[in-house]
């Protein structure tokens, strides 16, 4: 083989490989209800609601409502607070024997 024909075999090699790669990643997380969040551990999604609460004693923890409520834990400070609408991207975790949510993102509403 020439240079030309293996230029143009690793060309086709990468962009088969870049399609295949387009068409197997889905998205990680998708939207859910807080039920649906917690129904087991180490469930991704998406979930929106209104914040009910704002715990002051730690920063980043905040009780979201969607008809249900769960305690989420985001690990940076929030700057939003009760009343707000939240998009939170997170992670069903067990803490001290109940269900939360852990944020990896949160997006708030405008």
């Amino acid at each position: 083989m020439d240079e030309k024909q293996i230029a143009l075999l690793c060309l086709a090699v990468s962009l088969i490989g870049l399609i295949g790669f387009v068409l197997t990643s889905g998205n990680e997380f998708e939207e859910k209800t807080i039920s649906q969040m917690l129904s087991e551990e180490n469930n991704n999604g998406i979930i929106f609601g209104k914040v009910d609460y704002v715990i002051k004693v730690s920063p980043g923890l905040f009780i979201l409502n969607d008809g249900n409520k769960t305690t989420v834990f985001y690990p940076k400070a929030i700057t939003f607070g009760k009343d707000s609408f939240v998009r939170v991207y997170g992670t069903s975790q067990l803490y001290n024997g109940e269900m939360e949510i852990v944020a990896q993102r949160i997006e708030v509403e405008k």
